[in-house]
């Protein structure tokens, strides 16, 4: 499973690389892929170590120093520059532990 994690690192969702790579079907892959992130998956309310690591994810990726900026200072930037967060790359940071 490590190298499958690997190889979703490396290549994104191209699992038609990914197969050619591992010697599986693009379909098996996706699908084990899924059920290993559904598995280690947290549900219900976040930790405080959790909030804070997410508040501090999308301060470096404002380029604001993560000591200083609070979420209600984060929420108004994002919205003043109309922007989307990279809600998929921070779950990945994140290990796969929390989605949207």
């Amino acid at each position: 499973i490590e190298t499958l994690h690997s190889l979703v690192a490396l290549h994104g969702s191209k699992w038609t690389i990914i197969q050619d790579l591992i010697d599986r079907l693009a379909d098996d892959c996706y699908d084990k892929y899924k059920e290993e992130l559904s598995r280690n998956r947290k549900l219900g309310a976040w930790t405080m170590e959790e909030v804070e690591n997410f508040r501090k994810m999308i301060a470096k990726f404002l380029r604001i120093n993560p000591k200083t900026a609070d979420f209600a200072d984060l929420v108004k930037r994002v919205e003043q520059r109309d922007m989307t967060l990279p809600f998929t790359t921070f779950s990945q940071m994140m290990g796969y532990k929390r989605s949207r």
